[in-house]
């Protein structure tokens, strides 16, 4: 086998792309290098024409990164970056659909609806001024968001059958974390209750998400790396912050060593003892998941036992305080008579 690092490209988000970051995996570059990353893009807007911003309506209060970012999406230069690089694996994650959705900018021409990145420039606030501007996200019209993100995929699909033949696909099933875990705290609180963040309907936003998962992989030959057997919380020392999308630090490598799996099963013949090894490689972290499943379930149960008796435990409680309430109610009349 070879001793260089296995190429990586990204079409995806932070999910995907602090894998391949020394500060959640420290040692992934002795195996992995990650040379393109196309940030918080909706699909749609990959397979988009470009679309030509000039530089002084992107402002100079945005900083480089989020101008580079705003080009990014724009340009769609990635097919022709992803075209030169032939990485051995291509990961998509499908955040942006999920998250921003598009705007349409031209007839057939859209670009990722990114309201961290995008609507900070001085071309969006001209064109939202003019109301120029249409918008579609997901969750508010999905059949038709559906029937563009469909036809996005099947020509990402034939580009990559014709340009990257040699590419493996790999789908990231990602999710949004419903709960959060609190600096010092032993309980998860909600998310959609924390203060200053994005209110987003969780059920709602995995549903989707799963749905476009599904129909990618229903694409003969993509694999998927899926960690949704078990719960990943946000947490208060995440390095960019609580978010939907910012989970617990074993996340990152449990994902790293999924893939590792994936790669050593399609790179080893089926008859090899290596191959039988990464096996029970994605066998013991089957089980491990399903444990850890079981155990969250098991904790959950318990919170509801424990939060009925404390219940149970008030309503008795209740007479008692009431007749003694009243005894003394009756002794201070005494003692005032």
């Amino acid at each position: 086998m070879s001793t260089e690092p296995v190429r990586v490209a990204i079409l995806g988000s932070c999910i995907t792309r602090d894998v391949f970051n020394t500060r959640f995996n420290s040692g992934y570059k002795d195996m992995w290098q990650c040379d393109l990353m196309q940030n918080q893009s909706s699909l749609i807007s990959i397979m988009s024409p470009p679309l030509a911003i000039p530089e002084d309506q992107l402002g100079d209060h945005m900083g480089d990164y989020n101008k580079q970012q705003v080009r990014n999406d724009t340009s769609k230069a990635f097919l022709e970056q992803v075209r030169e690089l032939r990485p051995d694996y291509l990961i998509l994650d499908f955040f942006g659909d999920i998250h921003f959705g598009v705007l349409e900018v031209a007839p057939g021409q859209y670009v990722s609806n990114n309201r961290w990145m995008l609507h900070k420039t001085h071309w969006y606030a001209a064109r939202k001024a003019e109301n120029d501007l249409r918008p579609l996200r997901i969750e508010d019209d999905t059949e038709a968001y559906l029937v563009l993100w469909e036809d996005a995929l099947r020509r990402l699909q034939e580009f990559l059958r014709e340009h990257l033949p040699e590419t493996q696909v790999v789908v990231h099933r990602g999710r949004n974390a419903e709960r959060w875990l609190a600096a010092g705290a032993n309980r998860p609180r909600a998310l959609v209750k924390r203060k200053k963040i994005f209110k987003l309907d969780v059920e709602r936003a995995n549903q989707l998400w799963q749905r476009l998962d599904d129909i990618a992989l229903a694409i003969d030959g993509w694999e998927s790396i899926d960690l949704t057997e078990r719960e990943y919380l946000s947490f208060e020392g995440h390095p960019w912050g609580v978010f939907y999308v910012h989970y617990t630090l074993d996340y990152y490598d449990e994902f790293l060593a999924a893939l590792n799996t994936l790669h050593l099963s399609r790179a080893l013949d089926e008859d090899t003892v290596e191959n039988a090894m990464a096996a029970q490689i994605a066998e013991a972290r089957r089980r491990r998941h399903s444990e850890l499943a079981s155990l969250t379930d098991e904790v959950r149960h318990l919170q509801r036992k424990v939060g009925r008796l404390r219940g149970e435990l008030e309503e008795a409680r209740r007479p008692r305080l009431r007749a003694w309430l009243s005894g003394l109610r009756s002794a201070g009349r005494r003692t005032s008579g």
